[in-house]
């Protein structure tokens, strides 16, 4: 529901019962509420934004864009590094507004506005030692991340995100109000799952949260580049006789000048893994073991911590208004020469 044509009319005719914030090019605010995660795609902003307050005023967006053939743009967190939520010369519904949470302990049902970030969910749930599986940097939307899938450290214990939504609360393209799960809307439901998006705008999520406690055993450790293709083409291997609650994200990038790291690493490529383990915190020793073993860590910052802790430590590899571009793939295995190949690409001697 996105597009880079502006109306003619600068949307003039914007409906006057919108009870929300409404900004235009050059009005005070305007600038800040389009900023977005990735501030690549934001050189030329929308025309007009619509800060809904609600369901209605979601409902009222619609309602005129469909009455006017106008498309929309959607903004949730703001976090999608193709900056389709403010396309230059848009009309778009953001939803940043929208962010209550609501956690039932008793049934584990959570339900989230589609402006919340993973942060705020993580910190409501785990008042009540709960999770949602999701991503890994606290400022994520999780409407983009749910409906995108979703990602995160807790995939191969619980599933990505979209495997826990039990049901939506959505607005129609033409402005109808309605709840989409298994029984209502099941093709729908299905849809919003998987299904490529533009099927009208989400404003909350159902989740079912997993009781897993608060405490986690997570970090980093940090390898020369020389034990990288060694190491990277024995993970397969050792992540397949891994129990499920530990999941590992590994990364080639240059050493950041951090007193535990030796200096004559700073600003050098490395191999760093970072492991997240959730299960018995008394096996963490035993499970870490063969991945931790897999090389000779330069330093080894794997330890106790919390959830919250553990699910926020990759935050400042995507910090708010940097702009970066960023490709992907899949890979059936990795194997020692897709490990050489990948240290070639990452510039290293």
């Amino acid at each position: 529901m996105t597009s880079a044509n502006a109306s003619p009319s600068g949307f003039a005719d914007f409906p006057a019962d919108f009870r929300g914030q409404v900004l235009r090019p050059g009005d005070g605010g305007y600038d800040a509420a389009r900023a977005l995660n990735n501030a690549r795609a934001a050189d030329e902003g929308p025309a007009l934004i619509a800060r809904c307050l609600d369901e209605d005023d979601v409902a009222t967006v619609m309602r005129y864009a469909s009455a006017t053939g106008t498309p929309v743009a959607v903004r949730g967190g703001g976090h999608g590094y193709d900056g389709h939520a403010m396309p230059g010369g848009a009309l778009v519904a953001d939803l940043s507004r929208l962010r209550a949470v609501t956690v039932d302990p008793e049934t584990g049902i959570v339900r989230a506005q589609a402006g919340v970030t993973l942060g705020e969910l993580d910190a409501a749930t785990q008042e009540h030692g709960l999770v949602v599986p999701s991503g890994t940097v606290t400022s994520t939307g999780i409407a983009g991340l749910t409906l995108g899938g979703g990602i995160g450290h807790l995939m191969r214990r619980y599933g990505a995100t979209v495997d826990n939504l039990l049901a939506c609360e959505m607005v129609t393209v033409d402005g109808r109000r309605v709840r989409v799960d298994a029984g209502s809307e099941p093709e729908l439901f299905w849809a919003l799952r998987g299904g490529g998006g533009n099927f009208g705008v989400v404003t909350s999520f159902e989740y079912r949260a997993h009781a897993m406690g608060t405490d986690a055993v997570a970090g980093f450790a940090v390898y020369g580049l020389h034990e990288a293709p060694r190491i990277l083409a024995a993970l397969d291997e050792v992540m397949a006789a891994a129990p499920r609650e530990l999941a590992l994200v590994a990364t080639i990038t240059p050493a950041p000048p951090l007193p535990m790291i030796p200096e004559q690493a700073h600003g050098h490529p490395v191999l760093i893994l970072s492991p997240v383990y959730t299960g018995d915190l008394t096996t963490a020793d035993d499970v870490l073991k063969p991945v931790i073993g897999l090389g000779t860590p330069l330093v080894d910052l794997v330890q106790p911590t919390t959830w919250l802790r553990a699910n926020s430590m990759l935050d400042d590899t995507a910090p708010y208004g940097k702009r970066a571009a960023s490709r992907s793939g899949y890979l059936s295995a990795i194997t020692e020469a897709a490990a050489t190949a990948m240290i070639d690409r990452a510039g290293a001697p």
